[in-house]
């Protein structure tokens, strides 16, 4: 890995955005999410835990048995300080969806090259995984975004 400041021309922007039909200049659905926590996971297990919190949390009835898919990126103690990245709470908030991809992906492009650097007062975002658990919750209103996008298919 080299050090570079442009992100969108890294292989892990083409790698988990240009692919499979995923794209953050169109809408995404819950199945490219999916994926896209399920290859962060198997390339960052060091850094990336999946946290499934199940979609059942009140009375009503759901349309979906879907589980809200949490990503933890940092240290994984309990008891550390947490920042939630949240998105979704309305079902027609699309774009929403798609800023908690890229800042996830862009979290871990300067986790990487902090890792590989030389400097160790600039490393930010190690230390802040270090220190912190950092939560990514890219679809909230799960019932809200599989209705939508159904209406968009």
């Amino acid at each position: 890995l080299t050090l570079t400041n442009d992100f969108e021309e890294t292989g892990l922007y083409e790698k988990y955005i240009s692919r499979d039909g995923m794209s953050l200049a169109r809408y995404i659905k819950y199945k490219h999410v999916k994926e896209l926590n399920a290859h962060i996971l198997s390339e960052y297990d060091h850094v990336a835990r999946l946290v499934d919190v199940p979609n059942n949390l009140s009375d009503r009835t759901y349309m979906t048995s879907e589980y809200h898919q949490v990503l933890n990126f940092g240290n994984g103690d309990a008891n550390a300080p947490k920042i939630l990245i949240d998105a979704g709470h309305h079902s027609r908030e699309l774009t929403s969806i798609q800023m908690v991809c890229y800042t996830m992906l862009r979290l871990l492009f300067e986790y990487e090259q902090e890792m590989v650097s030389d400097i160790d007062n600039q490393k930010m975002i190690v230390n802040l995984l270090r220190d912190n658990n950092v939560l990514f919750l890219p679809v909230v209103n799960i019932d809200g975004f599989y209705k939508i996008c159904n209406v968009y298919e």
